[in-house]
C-alpha cells in the first residue's frame, strides 16, 4: 500500500540500445516540437499565462455569479403557470386563424 500513497514515486525507465537502463526524470522529458494531437496541444497550452494576463478569465466567474440570478428570475417569469396559459391561448388563436385562411 505504501507504493500507492508514496508521493516520491520512482521515475520511469527505458532500455537503451547498449543494454543499459536509463531513468527518465521529469526534467529530461521534452515537449514535442509540434504537438500533432489535440491532447498534446492541450498539455502544451500556456493556461497559467492566459489566466494571469487576460482580463476575461478574471471576471468570468464574477460575471457568471452576477448574471445567474437574473436568468433564474427571467426563467421563473417565462415559465409561470399564468404565462404558460396565456401563451397556450395565443397559440390556439393563431392556429384557428391559420386554419380559417385556407378554408
Amino acid at each position: 500500500m505504501y507504493f500507492f500513497f508514496n508521493k516520491n514515486k520512482p521515475p520511469a525507465s527505458i532500455h537503451c540500445t547498449c543494454g543499459e537502463t536509463k531513468r527518465i526524470y521529469k526534467s529530461e522529458r521534452k515537449p514535442m516540437k509540434f504537438p500533432y494531437t489535440f491532447t498534446a496541444k492541450l498539455v502544451q497550452f500556456p493556461f497559467r499565462h492566459y489566466v494571469k494576463h487576460n482580463w476575461i478569465w478574471r471576471y468570468y466567474i464574477f460575471g457568471l455569479a452576477l448574471s445567474t440570478p437574473v436568468f433564474w428570475y427571467i426563467n421563473g417569469l417565462a415559465n409561470s403557470p399564468e404565462n404558460v396559459a396565456k401563451w397556450a391561448e395565443i397559440k390556439c388563436k393563431e392556429q384557428q386563424e391559420w386554419e380559417s385562411k385556407f378554408e
